[in-house]
Order: structure tokens, then C-alpha cells, then sequence
């Protein structure tokens, strides 16, 4: 079996040791920088303090339908 880096192209043959692990110790290696790009793409956002502010807004209304008596569901 035969890998290729998807960077450079360097082909890893099978051998003695994992074609897989040395194919990972070479992009850490040689690719690192591209590597935790990819890694940091995959991450979600930190959430914004406008989403949070907005939240507590819609929070405090519903809490206050709530205590008035007025239901939140559709009859």
C-alpha cells in the first residue's frame, strides 16, 4: 500500500514500520504550520457578547410572558 502526502506528494511505501505514523510524523514535521490551520477550521467560533446579550434579552421576555400568565405555546 502507498500513501501519498497530500502536501508535498512524497509517496510512503509500506515497510518495516506503519506507512500511516510515518506518514503523520512527516506532516507534523515538515507541514505543521498547514496542519493546525486545518485542525483550527474544524473548531467552532467563540460564541460573540451580542449572541449572549440577545439571549439574556429573549430570556428576560419569556420570563416575563411567563409571570403574566400569558402562555407560550399556541392553543
Amino acid at each position: 500500500m502507498t500513501l501519498t502526502c497530500p502536501y508535498c506528494k512524497k509517496k510512503f511505501h509500506k515497510g518495516k514500520t506503519n506507512e500511516f505514523g510515518r506518514m503523520s510524523k512527516h506532516i507534523w514535521r515538515e507541514h505543521a504550520d498547514k496542519q493546525r490551520a486545518k485542525i483550527k477550521r474544524g473548531q467552532r467560533a467563540k460564541a460573540k457578547q451580542l449572541d449572549e446579550e440577545l439571549q439574556y434579552t429573549d430570556d428576560m421576555l419569556v420570563q416575563s410572558l411567563i409571570n403574566a400568565g400569558i402562555p407560550l405555546s399556541a392553543p
